[in-house]
């Protein structure tokens, strides 16, 4: 999947679900960011807090990383291609965004689609803006983060929630749900 389903596509579904702009904003953001999120780092405080952060991505043009069995296993495997086919039906959505899912055009064409069904009452009961991805958003929070006195401040924001969801998915996706299925990869 690309920007216009991770970000806009799931922030449609949030909101035709009902959930407040507010959230849809931050579930479609992290939906997102698992793919910008394509570099190991760290976060280091002035009291000697530290995060360390793990990749959950790679780009296509990053041969060497894609082709490195540890990554694809710690990064592709949990995060991109997961045992599909169980759980509750979308069927009451999906002949509204199949459409929209099927629309042949380029990235930001698909983006405009999303964001003029949104506006236009095309999904969902209500009509509604989707607000432009912001790339930099948690770029920002963890500049802002890394210069910060006091390490207790990561946990009020987005990013320490994302790489602490992302870890547990990982732990969730390597040592139960593959294992319970009868696939072993870490």
């Amino acid at each position: 999947m690309q920007l216009d389903m991770h970000y806009y596509g799931t922030y449609a579904m949030a909101r035709a679900a009902g959930l407040r702009p507010a959230v849809c904003k931050t579930a479609a953001t992290a939906s997102q960011f698992v793919d910008d999120n394509a570099a190991k780092s760290h976060i280091e405080f002035q009291d000697g807090g530290r995060i360390d952060a793990q990749a959950t991505a790679h780009h296509v043009a990053d041969v060497i990383a894609n082709r490195d069995p540890e990554d694809q296993r710690q990064i592709w495997v949990p995060f991109h291609f997961l045992p599909g086919n169980e759980g509750d039906s979308f069927s009451e959505i999906e002949q509204v965004v199949a459409p929209i899912l099927a629309y042949p055009a380029k990235k930001a064409d698909r983006i405009k689609k999303w964001r003029n069904e949104a506006k236009n009452g095309g999904i969902g009961p209500k009509v509604f803006e989707i607000p432009l991805y912001d790339t930099q958003k948690w770029m920002k929070q963890s500049a802002d983060l890394n210069s910060s006195e006091n390490s207790v401040v990561a946990l009020r924001s987005h990013l320490y929630r994302f790489y602490q969801a992302a870890s547990i998915h990982r732990h969730f996706v390597l040592r139960e749900l593959l294992p319970d299925n009868k696939l072993i990869v870490a």
